[in-house]
C-alpha cells in the first residue's frame, strides 16, 4: 500500500510539471501569435478602406458622366475660402456624391451637411466615406478628403465657382484624388510633414494610408511616400494638373 502511495505521487508530480511546461508554451505561443492577429486585424480594416475608396470612385465617375466630367470639388471664389464643408453655391465633395452611394439627406435642411462637423450636428455612425479604423461615437463621419489645390487650381471657373475636369488631369493613374485624412475636410500636400500640426495625412493602418487616384484604383501607401520633401513642396502623386 505504502508503494502504491510512493508511486501515485511520483505521477501527480510528474503531471504537474508536464502542466507547467504546456501553461509555458501556451503562453510563448499566444505571445507570439497574438502581435500576428492584431496585424492581421489592421490588415483587414485597411482591405475594407481601400473598398470604400472604390465605392466612392464609382461614384465619381457617375458623377463625371452627369456633370460632363468636371470633378466633384470646387473653390467658391466668390463666397467663403473653402474649407471641406463648403458654401450653399458650392457644396462639399462628399455631398457631391452622397446621392450616388445611398446616404439620405438631412430631413430638417434637405442637405447632407450632417456628414461634416457643423453646428454641433453630426452623422453618429460610419457611412461609405468612414474608414473602419475610425472610432465612434464621431461627429463627422468623413475619413477621406482631396487634395486642397485640385480645386483652386483648376482652370474652369463659372459664377465665382472654381472646377477642374477629368480629362485635364495629366496622370490619372499617378495623381490622388482621395487620401485618408484625420479631419475628413481637406489637405494640403506640401505640409505632410511629421510634427506639423496641420499635417492631415492618416497614417492608420500599420503606419501607411490608403489613397484613391483619378483612374478609379486604390492602393496603399506609407507615410514615406506621400510625405512633402520639405515644407510648401509637394509629393509627386500631389499637383494633378502637372
Amino acid at each position: 500500500m505504502r508503494h502504491e502511495r510512493a508511486d501515485m505521487r511520483k505521477i501527480l508530480r510528474f503531471t504537474l510539471i508536464e502542466l507547467l511546461i504546456v501553461i509555458s508554451i501556451i503562453a510563448i505561443l499566444a505571445g507570439m501569435l497574438l502581435p500576428a492577429l492584431s496585424k492581421a486585424r489592421d490588415k483587414a480594416k485597411q482591405i475594407s478602406c481601400a473598398g470604400n475608396l472604390k465605392q466612392c470612385s464609382s461614384a465619381t465617375y457617375n458623377y463625371y458622366d452627369d456633370f460632363n466630367s468636371y470633378i466633384p470639388f470646387a473653390y467658391d471664389v466668390a463666397g467663403t475660402p473653402y474649407d471641406g464643408y463648403a458654401t450653399p453655391s458650392s457644396p462639399a465633395w462628399f455631398s457631391l456624391l452622397c446621392e450616388y452611394l445611398n446616404i439620405p439627406q438631412d430631413p430638417g435642411t434637405g442637405f447632407y451637411y450632417q456628414l461634416g462637423a457643423v453646428a454641433g450636428k453630426g452623422l453618429n455612425k460610419p457611412v461609405v466615406f468612414t474608414c473602419p479604423s475610425q472610432s465612434y461615437p464621431h461627429k463627422n463621419p468623413v475619413s477621406y478628403c482631396p487634395e486642397i489645390r485640385i480645386a483652386p487650381s483648376a482652370a474652369y471657373e463659372v459664377n465665382g465657382i472654381r472646377r477642374g475636369k477629368l480629362n485635364r488631369i495629366t496622370k490619372p493613374s499617378q495623381k490622388a484624388w482621395l487620401n485618408e485624412a484625420t479631419n475628413g475636410v481637406r489637405m494640403n500636400g506640401s505640409l505632410i510633414i511629421i510634427g506639423n500640426p496641420t499635417n492631415y495625412f492618416a497614417s492608420r493602418h500599420l503606419g501607411s494610408g490608403n489613397i484613391l487616384f483619378f483612374d478609379g484604383h486604390a492602393t496603399w501607401l506609407p507615410f514615406d511616400k506621400v510625405k512633402a520633401p520639405a515644407a510648401g513642396v509637394y509629393s509627386d502623386i500631389y499637383g494633378a494638373y502637372q
